[in-house]
């Protein structure tokens, strides 16, 4: 299934890509969306299997990867779509769902015992929270191949000296 959005965060798929990253290894997160009309097809993975590969050869010859602390790494999302009705591709920024866009069913295991399934509701999966359109969520529903630059940098740095300020004192 596809990582866009914050599903990046808990992805194992992005997850590899993230510890090849840090490992100094080139790396570049794949996934292919799908919906019931596309998982019905003979090759749900068309698209990904016809263009991945070139997608993957560009970015690997591309000179933006670095040693900084946090190297880049890239999420690439293909649409569920035939490869004929792919739109292009699309750079772009992580997009991010409305709150209240995921449920949690609970589920009895084989062994009795009880987890909690994390789940997007259907009726908004793909719809983004804000209003810009350049994100992965939006070019993806479009029919775009995504491609996102990412790092595991996750510190916001704008409230760094905020924090510091009101810490200072307290031990």
């Amino acid at each position: 299934g596809h990582n866009l959005a914050e599903d990046i965060l808990y992805s194992g798929t992005v997850g590899a890509a993230i510890e090849g990253a840090l490992q100094g290894i080139k790396s570049i997160a794949m996934s292919q969306c799908y919906t019931k009309e596309s998982y019905s097809l003979d090759n749900k993975f068309q698209s990904a299997e016809s263009l991945g590969a070139v997608i993957c050869l560009k970015l690997l010859n591309a000179n933006i990867w670095n040693s900084a602390p946090y190297p880049v790494f890239f999420n690439v999302n293909f649409p569920a779509a035939r490869t004929s009705e792919v739109k292009g591709i699309s750079i772009c920024k992580q997009g991010r769902r409305p709150i209240g866009s995921f449920s949690m069913n609970s589920i009895l295991s084989p062994n009795g015992r009880n987890f909690l399934m994390v789940n997007h509701k259907t009726n908004q999966k793909l719809k983004n929270s804000d209003f810009d359109n350049e994100n992965d969520l939006e070019k993806i529903k479009r029919g775009f191949i995504t491609i996102t630059p990412l790092h595991a940098e996750l510190t916001d740095n704008s409230n760094l000296e905020y924090l510091k300020k009101t810490f200072e004192n307290e031990l």
